[in-house]
């Protein structure tokens, strides 16, 4: 525990015929030097703990100097990352967007040839037409040509059966 200050001045020295008493000088040397070892272990020890807690200053210092580091290099890092995504993601766009582009083209070149070939069809049906149209215009002329001579040969048939006995004579 130690002692103090107020314990050596209020430490009862008494007096003798040559001085103080030498046994009370020898306790309160005693005292004293008790004192001063236990204070010099003390300094030691705390000279100690102050290197001890320097070194770990200086190694946490030291540590925060990584750590800041790692982190600014992370930041870097990051920073560097993003714009490397980005980059990617435009590109990505620009692909899109370009097979977009051809895609619509292709597109709309077939709507073309579909088209076209919808008109081509078309005119072949009006071509189909005309032609089935002239055709049945033709056969229905024959038809109708063969139905008026049948009726005149049926016709002179009927004047032939009329007049049985002109045939014989001629």
């Amino acid at each position: 525990m130690g002692i103090k200050s107020i314990d050596i001045r209020e430490f009862p020295l008494r007096k003798s015929t040559f001085g103080y008493d030498k046994k009370d000088v020898g306790d309160l040397k005693e005292l004293c030097i008790d004192s001063l070892t236990e204070a010099s272990r003390t300094v030691t020890k705390l000279e100690d703990e102050l290197r001890h807690a320097r070194r770990g200053l200086v190694e946490h210092e030291q540590r925060e100097g990584v750590l800041k580091d790692t982190i600014t290099t992370a930041h870097k890092m990051v920073d560097t990352l993003k714009e490397n995504a980005n980059r990617e993601a435009e590109l990505i766009l620009a692909e899109a967007r370009l097979q977009a582009e051809e895609i619509t083209r292709h597109a709309h070149h077939r709507v073309i040839e579909i088209q076209q070939e919808i008109s081509r069809l078309k005119a072949q049906r009006l071509e189909l037409e005309v032609t089935l149209q002239a055709t049945l215009s033709y056969h229905m002329g024959m038809l109708n040509l063969e139905g008026t001579e049948a009726r005149d040969r049926d016709m002179e048939g009927d004047k032939l059966a009329l007049f049985p006995n002109q045939e014989k004579n001629c």
